[in-house]
């Protein structure tokens, strides 16, 4: 059923949209992307009576675009898969609709757009579409006022969700993810070296049984970016703050910094990252006590905290202590179409005791490990990207602790590769 209602949309827009009318503006664009993996120690650790696992995952996406000089339309619909997860011969496709959207221009600067829609804000950090590495990407349900003055360069963006499960009659709980979602943006260019901006989320989530009651989270932050000649230095400061399903209270904070030098094809970056934990060195005062480790909301975190992606959720991955990254990233542009970068990331627990099972305990070394990562771009065209990736860890006992709550397993050395291939042509564009 879905399958064809899909099939209808694409149907109707070729045959409303296919011929060229003054003003207006028609175009089918593709995305197909596709990643083999060999995963030895992703995410997790693999004791040596385990095998790795290889597979392929891929996305079909196809985007229709409608705009004129009001009103601007997107149906994307997509299909993701992993090789074999179903038979040759059934029909049973996993298709969904990443975005479908539509959007009125007031005038030249401000604008409104509803329906699903990507957010992504200040490099992904709290909110992200994924969708450079996660097949399915990520959108939300939501409407978004927008103020862009590109001639002052400067940008407010407001917006806001709701989330139900069904249409309902009367209120009732959900908790398939945020129940209201608030979003303000403000983003100033000072000049050509200097921007600054503000980026504020809420999202409130019902209490269980009782719809009418909501616990509010709000996370805000201030971030930088200033040039000066080849140097450059990002700043991000976010504080969190409200309450969790169990009323405690929140106050937890992030915190990024890193400086990067271009030189000849060669670019550095070095950093320092600061995701706050709980302090667990007492059990009372921790129940009591206001919550600290901090939650990425729907930000990004691969590539952030290492392509072996072990710290995907801080309160789980690091049994509530938080997490300290020094990285340094080196990459290198032999031509416009060939890219190489590596990436080291030395890992560290923000406190020094975790949360096991039906305990707290103090760990004898915060460090937790050190991951390699490297990745080779090539672009034989605008359209193609082909890419492959290698990473491994050496790790401590700390992190061996928290991953399988033991420091006695034989595990395998923790490694992982892919290779992947994306293809985004415009197939069909009409003004």
């Amino acid at each position: 059923m879905k399958k064809n209602y899909i099939f209808l949309c694409v149907m109707i827009f070729l045959s409303i949209f296919t011929k060229a009318q003054e003003n207006r503006e028609f175009s089918i664009d593709a995305d197909y992307f596709s990643r083999g993996e060999h995963r030895d120690g992703y995410k997790t650790f693999l004791t040596e009576e385990q095998n790795p696992a290889q597979f392929v995952v891929q996305r079909a996406r196809l985007s229709l675009n409608f705009k004129n000089e009001k009103w601007s339309l997107r149906f994307s619909p997509q299909d993701i898969r992993v090789w074999g997860d179903t038979t040759c011969s059934t029909d049973n496709s996993a298709l969904d609709f990443y975005e479908g959207w539509l959007k009125y221009q007031f005038n030249e600067n401000f604008a409104i757009k509803i329906g699903r829609q990507e957010l992504d804000y200040e490099e992904g950090r709290l909110i992200s579409t994924l969708g450079g590495w996660k097949m399915s990407g990520e959108t939300h349900d939501a409407v978004l006022f927008t103020y862009e003055n590109k001639e002052n360069k400067f940008n407010f963006h407001l917006g806001g969700s709701v989330g139900n499960k069904n249409e309902d009659v009367y209120l009732t709980n959900y908790s398939t993810q945020y129940k209201y979602l608030g979003l303000c943006w403000i983003s100033k260019e000072i000049n050509e070296n200097i921007r600054l901006s503000l980026l504020d989320l809420m999202d409130a989530s019902q209490k269980k049984n009782v719809p009418s009651v909501n616990y509010v989270r709000n996370t805000i932050g201030l971030n930088a970016n200033l040039k000066f000649g080849s140097v450059e230095f990002v700043g991000m400061g976010y504080y969190q703050h409200g309450k969790l399903n169990n009323t405690r209270k929140i106050s937890s904070n992030f915190l990024v910094t890193k400086l990067s030098y271009k030189v000849s094809m060669f670019k550095f970056v070095a950093g320092f990252e600061h995701l706050s934990g709980s302090d667990l060195s007492d059990s009372a005062k921790f129940i009591n006590d206001e919550y600290r480790t901090f939650n990425k909301l729907w930000g990004g975190s691969h590539g952030a905290w290492g392509h072996l992606d072990h710290f995907t959720n801080i309160a789980i991955d690091t049994k509530e202590a938080g997490l300290n990254d020094i990285f340094l990233r080196i990459s290198a542009d032999f031509s416009e179409n060939l890219k190489l970068e590596g990436i080291y990331h030395y890992f560290l627990l923000d406190k020094d005791y975790i949360a096991e099972k039906t305990k707290f305990t103090k760990v004898d070394d915060k460090a937790l490990s050190s991951e390699f990562d490297f990745v080779l771009t090539y672009k034989p065209t605008k359209i193609c990207t082909l890419q492959a990736g290698y990473s491994f860890m050496l790790q401590e006992k700390t992190l061996e602790l928290i991953k399988l709550g033991t420091t006695d397993a034989k595990l395998r050395f923790p490694q992982w590769f892919y290779l992947a291939v994306q293809f985004k042509p415009t197939i069909f564009s009409t003004k």
